[in-house]
């Protein structure tokens, strides 16, 4: 055995044996009494007992009621693919979402590193990295939706198939993140390739409304309606986002709510018509990745979607400034920005800076992850002038 193979053996072993121990209090807290308390078990339960759980969380119907945090406004074909883990109790289908977050993690890494051809170290840079951020282990802990989304958002950007154009549509049912595939075809004329990935979608709701025994049209618009309630109620416009300039235009907040989407659309359809002028896959789904973040109200586990760019930006790491800046605003969303949020707010509190200097830098801060998230953006889909400027300097 040569030496490199005995000092990748050494380093893989060290790294494994390290993620194993920092993920067992993971591992305990997911399958834990508060774990896992946004997968959708609860709401798919319902509807597989044949109860409309849009209809019954709007009305407030206690034929099925809101179990831990599962708000139930994601799109009818999710609560129908949950179908298996139905089947299960709570405490056991939790640990089965872990297992099957945990291989559309290992997935989404091997799928990435192998259309960007990745060596050894990077493989193994990128496997350690990931699996240590503090994202991923939100995610799991949480028992949350975004590695499934972005799982199925990659396909077709590692290989354009019908059959991954189809799978991809199963990304449009977490719609914050997976509109974008849908205006990315839109702009890019592939319409065939729009119409066959809408058909998870299609299948999903008039299944849905079958064993619910709701009228197929009044179900279609069932998920707005629970999504604009749950939107007020949890002050998703909190979240710092695009739109965000719009949140107080007028008194009329369904108003306001319009305009924003109308903001957003011209907004994405702008940079989107840059990015699908992109030759390489995946940049173009790093590029995509960024947009949503920006477009609409995200909390931290939805930073998972920036994957692609920590691995595009390390394996072309050396080739310009661009790729730099890249590497470090994904390790920034991926691991760091929790961190230094939470240390910037106790040196203030160890320099003696009043509680209304806290807030103050609670409420900047989002301020800052929007213009690091667009400078980001911008810097790649200018990124020929910018370095013609920086070599003209």
């Amino acid at each position: 055995m040569d030496k490199n193979k005995t000092y990748i053996i050494i380093l893989v072993s060290f790294i494994s044996l390290f993620l194993i121990q920092s993920y067992i209090p993971i591992i305990i807290e997911t399958i834990g009494f508060s774990g896992s308390s946004d997968f959708q078990w609860g709401p798919s339960k319902c509807v597989f007992n044949g109860i409309n759980h849009y209809r019954a969380f709007v009305n407030e119907d206690k034929s099925c009621v809101i179990f831990m945090t599962q708000f139930g406004d994601y799109l009818h074909t999710f609560y129908i693919i949950l179908y298996p883990f139905t089947l299960l109790n709570w405490e056991i289908a939790k640990i089965f979402w872990l297992l099957l977050n945990l291989f559309f993690l290992f997935y989404i890494i091997y799928l990435i590193s192998k259309k960007l051809i990745f060596n050894i170290f990077e493989k193994i840079i990128t496997f350690f990295f990931i699996f240590f951020c503090i994202t991923t282990k939100i995610n799991f802990i949480m028992g949350q939706q975004a590695l499934f989304t972005l799982f199925f958002l990659l396909l077709p950007f590692f290989k354009e198939s019908k059959k991954n154009y189809f799978l991809a549509g199963l990304c449009y049912l977490k719609y914050n993140i997976g509109y974008a595939l849908f205006l990315y075809l839109f702009i890019s004329r592939k319409i065939k390739y729009l119409l066959i990935s809408i058909l998870p979608v299609i299948f999903g709701w008039i299944i849905y409304a079958d064993i619910t025994n709701t009228p197929i049209l009044t179900n279609l618009i069932d998920p707005i309606l629970l999504l604009l309630k749950n939107f007020k109620i949890l002050n998703e416009l909190n979240h710092i986002f695009i739109g965000s300039i719009f949140i107080n235009l007028t008194d009329n907040y369904y108003l306001n709510i319009i305009i924003i989407l109308i903001f957003i659309l011209i907004f994405n359809l702008f940079f989107l018509i840059k990015i699908s002028n992109i030759q390489n896959d995946i940049e173009k789904l790093s590029l995509i990745s960024v947009l949503i973040l920006i477009s609409f109200p995200h909390w931290s586990h939805d930073y998972i979607i920036l994957i692609p760019l920590f691995m595009i930006s390390l394996k072309n790491f050396s080739l310009n400034m661009i790729h730099k800046f890249n590497f470090l605003i994904s390790i920034y969303f991926l691991h760091l920005h929790k961190v230094v949020l939470n240390y910037t707010a106790k040196v203030f509190e160890i320099l003696n800076f009043n509680e209304n200097s806290v807030i103050i830098l609670g409420n900047i801060y989002p301020y800052l992850n929007i213009f690091l998230l667009m400078a980001c953006l911008v810097m790649n889909l200018w990124s020929d002038k910018l370095n013609k400027f920086s070599n003209k300097i």
